[in-house]
C-alpha cells in the first residue's frame, strides 16, 4: 500500500502509511476452549475461525473447497467458524453439504462487534482468503488476539502478514494452496505457537489504537515543524 501510494505522488513529498490498528480492549489473546464453549463449539476440537462478509471478493467459496480437501485427510477436517452476512450463505452452505464437510462449520451470521475477538479467539488460526483488499484491519485484529494468520498475498495484506514470521501467504482462487497452509499451521503446534507469539508481539508495538495514534500525532508533529 504505502509502495503504491509512493508510485501515484511522486515526485510529490514523502508518504507515511498509517495502518489500520485493533482495539486492545476488545481483541486480546483468551483461552481457545473458553472461546469455544461460550460460542456452543467444541472446546477440544481443532478450529479454524473467519470474520468477514459472504461475497464473492472474500474468496470464501475457496475456503469451502480447501475444507473438503482437509476432509480427506486421515484425521479428516477440522472445525470451521464463520461469521458474517452475505449474497453466497446459501450456495456454500449447499457446497458444504455436497463435500460432507456441513457438520464441521458453524455459521454465526451477523454478530455483535463486542464477540468478534471471541471468535476470533476459538479459532487455532484465522483465515482470510479475500480476492482483493485494502490493509485488512480484520488482520490487525486476528494478531491481537495472538492467531496466526493464513490469507491471501493480495493488496495491503502481505505488508501485515509476514510469512513465515505471523503466518502464511497463499495465491487467491487456490483451494489447493490454501488447504496446504492451513493443514501446515493445524498441523504444527510449535510453529502455530510462535507464529502466534510473533503476530501479537508485532500487533502490540505496530497494530493497535494506541499506536496508530501515536503514529499519526508524530505526521503532525513533522507536518507543523516544516
Amino acid at each position: 500500500m504505502g509502495q503504491a501510494a509512493d508510485a501515484i505522488a511522486r515526485p510529490r513529498r514523502p508518504i507515511t502509511v498509517v495502518p489500520n490498528g485493533a482495539d486492545a480492549t476488545v481483541f486480546l489473546p483468551r483461552d481457545a476452549g473458553e472461546a469455544r464453549a461460550r460460542l456452543g463449539l467444541d472446546p477440544d476440537a481443532p478450529t479454524i475461525s473467519y470474520v468477514g462478509k459472504l461475497v464473492p471478493r472474500k474468496g470464501v467459496d475457496a475456503l469451502i473447497e480447501a475444507m473438503g480437501m482437509l476432509a480427506r485427510r486421515p484425521q479428516g477436517a477440522p472445525a470451521l467458524v464463520m461469521a458474517g452476512i452475505g449474497e453466497m450463505r446459501e450456495p456454500l452452505e449447499a457446497r458444504a453439504r455436497e463435500l460432507g464437510v456441513a457438520d464441521r462449520i458453524t455459521w454465526l451470521g451477523k454478530i455483535p462487534h463486542d464477540d468478534v475477538g471471541w471468535v476470533m479467539s476459538a479459532g487455532d488460526v484465522f483465515v482470510l482468503p479475500s480476492l482483493s483488499e485494502g490493509l485488512p484491519t480484520v488482520v490487525c485484529e486476528a494478531m491481537a488476539c495472538g492467531l496466526p494468520v493464513v490469507a491471501t498475498a493480495v493488496d495491503g495484506t502481505p505488508e501485515i502478514v509476514d510469512d513465515p514470521a505471523t503466518g502464511l501467504l497463499v495465491q487467491p482462487k487456490d483451494p489447493e494452496g490454501l488447504a496446504a497452509a492451513l493443514a501446515r499451521v493445524m498441523g504444527d503446534a510449535a510453529l502455530r505457537g510462535a507464529m502466534g507469539a510473533e503476530a501479537l508481539r508485532r500487533s502490540e508495538a505496530d497494530y493497535t489504537w494506541a499506536a496508530n495514534a501515536a503514529r499519526m500525532e508524530d505526521v503532525y508533529r513533522r507536518v507543523i515543524a516544516g
